[in-house]
C-alpha cells in the first residue's frame, strides 16, 4: 500500500493503477491456491512472477531477477504445497 501511496503522491495515476491491478491479481491467486493442498509448480511460478514484479517495482535499483525452472520439462506435472517458494523469495529480496 505504501507503493500505491507513493504513486498517488507523485500524481502517477497510471503506475498506481498498474500496481493495484497486479496486487489484486496476486491476492486473488493466493486465495484461490490456498483452497488446495497441492498446486502445479507452473501455477506457483506464475504467482511468483507477479510477486517479484511488484517487489521489483518497489525497489527497481536494489535487485535484478530472472526466473527459470531448470531441469524440469513440464512444471505443470509437478505438484507442491501452495506458497511453498514465496517465503524463500521474500527473504531473498529482503536481504538484497
Amino acid at each position: 500500500m505504501n507503493s500505491v501511496n507513493e504513486y498517488v503522491a507523485k500524481n502517477d495515476e497510471r503506475e498506481a493503477n498498474r500496481f493495484i491491478t497486479s496486487f489484486s491479481r496476486l491476492m486473488r491467486r493466493v486465495l484461490d491456491d490456498s483452497k488446495n493442498t497441492f498446486i502445479p509448480l507452473s501455477d506457483e511460478i506464475e504467482m511468483l512472477k507477479v510477486y517479484v514484479q511488484l517487489e521489483h517495482s518497489r525497489f527497481p535499483d536494489q535487485f535484478q531477477y530472472h526466473i527459470e525452472c531448470g531441469g524440469v520439462s513440464d512444471p505443470s506435472d509437478i505438484f507442491i504445497p501452495p506458497m511453498m517458494l514465496q517465503p524463500l523469495l521474500e527473504n531473498a529480496i529482503g536481504m538484497a
